[in-house]
């Protein structure tokens, strides 16, 4: 998958250009690779119905293949209009899609991009895995370049279902990054390390006294599930720093970091769609197909 990651990353280059930042970047993926997975699963989006600002109830296809058709103005104003379809939706799909907008200006950038998505088969790429572990990156990883990304390093294991996780706190009363004076070190992860364990698959024994500062917790799949997902959502420890805002460093290497941000992306929207699948959060019937009103 890396490769293909790698491709998708490229392009974020070009679309700087187009005023879409790294952040926007992740975002914008996100929803498209939701798109193209939820066709290959044959999850049906094309019968999707809301309720427009005056109440007035609208049809649209919200599915993959009526996106990679369209071109030029027709593409922007579609993929406005899917959005902002899938977003009033009740269930899970109105939870992954809330306050979801278009980021593109640029209609031949958006069809280039859903053009290289289109060239790959999502789904069949390596989903046999739980996570294992979160580890939470201090605040300014990635400024200015993306100043209000709230950044996650997420590690993954073959094996069963994920029913618990592991969050490593590395940001909380942790001095903002900043490239000259206090950049990113391994000083910063060696505590997660000893933490995570010898075994690079994640499968050591663990326990939350293995933090002095007490930055490693469990949480179970029902907690998560409590917070709609929301791993910012689990925090424990009291937030005694100040932030300043205007302590902004210069721009990091990004690369390493955002490929597996979008490998980690690619397999959480797995897990999202197999719970539509399964009916767990939308209504599914044969053939798959989600329906709603907002």
């Amino acid at each position: 998958m890396s490769d293909v990651v790698q491709t998708l990353w490229g392009f974020c280059h070009t679309l700087r250009h187009d005023g879409i930042d790294y952040g926007d970047y992740i975002e914008q993926l996100t929803y498209l690779l939701f798109l193209k997975m939820a066709d290959e699963r044959a999850i049906d989006l094309s019968g999707i119905t809301y309720l427009d600002d005056k109440g007035k109830e609208i049809g649209i296809d919200c599915s993959w293949p009526a996106l990679v058709v369209k071109a030029g103005l027709t593409l922007t104003d579609q993929y406005v209009r899917v959005l902002l379809a899938l977003g009033r939706q009740k269930d899970l799909l109105g939870a992954i899609f809330a306050k979801a907008v278009s980021r593109f200006n640029n209609p031949v950038n958006l069809k280039k991009l859903i053009g290289m998505i289109d060239e790959t088969e999502w789904t069949s790429l390596d989903i046999d895995i739980k996570a294992a572990a979160f580890l939470r990156l201090p605040n300014g990883t990635f400024s200015p370049y993306s100043p209000g990304t709230k950044t996650y390093v997420v590690f993954f294991t073959k094996g069963l279902p994920t029913e618990t996780v592991w969050v490593y706190d590395a940001r909380t009363n942790v001095p903002r990054i900043t490239k000259k004076d206090r950049p990113l070190t391994p000083d910063h992860f060696k505590e997660f390390e000893k933490c995570f364990g010898p075994d690079p698959h994640g499968r050591a024994k663990r326990k939350p006294s293995d933090s002095k500062e007490d930055r490693w917790r469990l949480f179970s799949i029902d907690e998560v599930k409590k917070r709609d997902y929301k791993i910012d959502g689990l925090k424990w420890l009291k937030d005694e720093s100040l932030d300043d805002l205007d302590d902004l460093p210069e721009p990091d290497e990004l690369a390493t970091d955002a490929i597996a941000e979008l490998e980690a992306a690619v397999e959480e929207l797995n897990a999202v769609l197999t719970a539509l699948e399964n009916g767990n959060g939308a209504e599914v019937d044969r053939p798959k197909k989600i329906a709603g009103k907002a």
